[in-house]
Order: structure tokens, then sequence, then C-alpha cells
């Protein structure tokens, strides 16, 4: 991988949306007065909306995200697949998808997955296939609730069809301390916005709030100097890099506050039909709009079938505006599940016990001790983490493996007299018989 942001869905992803419990943490920016009870919102309209939190709480979600656009990841070959498993304050999601050549392990294209999961008190990631015989597969973990580590508030988490179809869904480590993990989104930038204005129109119910703006806090929180040393790690060009730089001094320089408008539906239960996000000054971020309806009796829930996002910037940082989108992103609806499901395993770390896996932990006191703020592991042949490098480990299956395959020689080689010894035998004997 060459550019450490255009591959932006490998090897743990970038910025977004964590905004609640860290506002006060960007510089000069106060976290907005919460309301417990929001006066601006109809209690029908409120009790209708507090019904998504107990539809999500147990719930599988798949659906397929397709880019076009000037804009679009050039390492994809492929639409992306992902699949989102919620058991209340955990979850689990999978992404699939092919790269093109030129991109991934040995720049060789192909099928790629990335898996994520929370089981309530650690965040893992995870490539299970990364192709390499040095690095067959790739376990991150992060403590959520451990105020310093230094990503805690990149985005490693996509749930954006949840986003769009109105629930507020963690993106960050540090949404992952708040609860509930999944709710209203419209519930939740009520309790965000310092300024909500509501009115009827065409049927709907039209919401506009004026709230913290997540990629301009995102890019207050990163540590320059820092992103500086990542940057060349990972080997991107020194071109990039300096824009990279620049992008981030640019947002972190602009009023962090974003327009948010929601037109609701009421005959599908205040669902969202459509949404534009703006910035203070008027220009647009984002347009999107919802069809293909899907109803599920069971929670009573209306869901998208399909929903259209346009980007009139960057996806992922605001950059220059245009008048048309530069990215277009097509979310389809492929399942719904609600209710008691299979039994689904939030512990990842139980799961990647190939021999030579890389293993980055940012838990713990050995972690915080460190000055990048993590320690690196090898998983051995028995399973467990050891500081060995992965041309040892394997080096030591070979050895055991030669000596396995020497001592079948060897029982091979003394078990043929005794055995030719009992087949002669029993020839003799046969024949004597006769």
């Amino acid at each position: 991988m060459t550019n450490r942001r255009k591959c932006t869905r490998r090897f743990f992803f970038l910025l977004v949306l964590c905004v609640p419990g860290w506002l006060q943490a960007a510089d000069g920016i106060q976290e907005p007065s919460r309301q417990a009870e929001p006066p601006w919102l109809p209690s029908e309209v409120r009790a209708a909306l507090e019904k998504l939190t107990s539809a999500i709480a147990v719930a599988r979600v798949d659906w397929t995200e397709t880019q076009a656009g000037s804009n679009r990841a050039k390492n994809l070959a492929s639409p992306e697949n992902f699949a989102v498993w919620v058991d209340r304050d955990r979850f689990r999601m999978l992404l699939t998808y092919s790269q093109a050549k030129g991109y991934g392990p040995g720049l060789r294209g192909g099928p790629e997955t990335w898996e994520g999961a929370f089981d309530g008190s650690v965040f893992f990631g995870g490539e299970p296939e990364r192709g390499t015989r040095t690095m067959p597969a790739l376990l991150i973990k992060h403590d959520p609730f451990d105020e310093t580590d230094p990503e805690r508030f990149e985005k490693r988490i996509f749930l954006g069809y949840l986003e769009l179809a109105g629930f507020r869904a963690p993106e960050c480590f540090a949404d992952l301390a708040a609860r509930p993990l999944f709710f209203s989104l419209v519930l939740y930038y009520g309790g965000l916005s310092d300024s909500t204005k509501v009115e009827q129109r065409d049927g709907h119910l039209a919401v506009t709030f004026r709230v913290p703006d997540p990629i301009l806090l995102r890019a207050r929180q990163v540590d320059l100097a820092r992103e500086r040393r990542e940057l060349k790690k990972l080997r991107n060009s020194p071109e990039y890099a300096v824009e990279r730089i620049r992008q981030l001094e640019a947002m972190r320089a602009l009023p962090p506050l974003r327009i948010v408008s929601l037109r609701l539906d009421p005959k599908r239960g205040y669902a969202i039909v459509d949404r534009e996000d703006s910035t203070p000054a008027g220009q647009t971020i984002l347009r999107a709009r919802s069809d293909q309806w899907k109803y599920y009796e069971k929670p009573a829930l209306w869901l998208p079938g399909r929903v259209v996002e346009d980007f009139y910037t960057g996806r992922w940082e605001l950059g220059s505006f245009s008048d048309g989108p530069q990215l277009t992103v097509t979310y389809e609806l492929e399942r719904a599940e609600f209710g008691d499901q299979q039994r689904i395993n939030f512990n990842l770390q139980a799961e990647y016990k190939k021999p030579a896996t890389h293993v980055s932990d940012f838990t713990g006191p050995a972690a915080r001790a460190n000055p990048e703020h993590r320690v690196e592991y090898t998983v051995a042949a028995d399973g467990t983490f050891t500081k060995r490098s992965a041309q040892q480990i394997l080096a030591e299956i070979h050895d055991w493996r030669a000596i396995a395959k020497g001592a079948g020689i060897m029982f091979a080689l003394l078990a043929l007299p005794p055995i030719g010894y009992l087949v002669v035998r029993r020839w003799r004997l046969k024949r004597s018989q006769e």
C-alpha cells in the first residue's frame, strides 16, 4: 500500500463521528448543553424514535456499498459487502471486498476481509487472511476506556448504512464508552444541537440541527508529530505526507460546526427519507435520499432498501467544495433480522491462532508505558503471544515438522522387518495348510 489514505478501508481506517464524550478535549470547544427531554420534539415523534433503540438491540443487518464519481476509492475492484451483528452493547462487523491490482499485500489485488468486534470491554480489529507467509493475519486490540490511547478518536468502525437509516452508531473507540451504543440519530443530534428548528413540510417533519462537525473535531485531535511518523512508517510519498498534514492544518482552522437537515416520514415511523449537511457558511457537504422501503413486522420498523449519498467535498475530510457531487455512494440493504440469533463470538482474539499472526496491542500497562502506546506480538505455534519474530516461529515450526517427518521415516524403517516377518510367516502358514 503506497498511500495510507488511498486504501481507507484497509489496515484500520481514518476519521469521523466521535463526538459526545470528547468535545471539551478539542481546543476552545465546549460541549453544547444537553436536554433530558427535548421540548422541540412532539411527544408522539419522540415515542416513535425511542423504539429504534429496542429494535436494534439484537439484530443482524447486511448491506453493500458501491462508489462512483471522481473521488471514488481507486483501490476497490468491487462493491463492499458489510454485515453487522448487534447484541445490545456488543457488536461484530465484517467487511469483504476486492482490491484492484496495485493494492493490498504484494500489490497483487484480490479478495480482502476486515472484521471488528467489541465485547463490552475491548475492541478487536483483524484481517484474518493477509496472504503472506510472515504475516498471515493481523489482530489489533484497543481499550475504549483508555483516555491515553492516541488512536481513540480515529474512525475505525464503518456502519454508514445504519446512520443513514436513522441509528446513531459508534464510529471510533471513544464512542464505545457510551451507552447505549445504538439509538436514534435524531435524538442524538437533538442532545448535541445548540440550535434546533422543527417544521411541517409537504407531509413530513423537517428538523434542522446545528451540531459539532465530527470531521473537524477529529482533525483537532490528531497529534501532528505522531501523524508524520505514521505516514513515514507506512512508506507514503513525501508529497502525500505534506498534503495530508496541510489538509489537517486547514481543517483545524475551520469552525467545527455543521448544519444537519433531516426530513422524517410520519407514515414510516418518522424514518429519515432525506438528509443534507452543510457548513455554517452554506457550503453543501453531502445529500442523501432513501427509497425502496422495507417493513419489518417484528420490531415494527421501516428500513430503506436503498440510500444514495452524494458528497460535494471529501468523504472523510472537508477540502475543496464543488457544485456537483465528487463522490456518490449507493447503499443497498441485503438482509435484516431482529431478535435472538445464532451464537456470535465477540472476542476475536480467540479466533486468531494462526502461527506468525501479527498482534498490535494498545491495551494494558505495557502499551501505556511504550512511547507509541502499543506492544507488538507474534502468535506462536501453540496460539500464545510471544515477542519472537515471525521468522523464528516459522523456523521452529519447520524444525518440528522436519523432526516429525524424520521420526516418521525412522519408525517406518524400524517397523518394516517385523511387519515383513509377520507377512512371510502368515504366507507360509497358509501354504502348509494347503
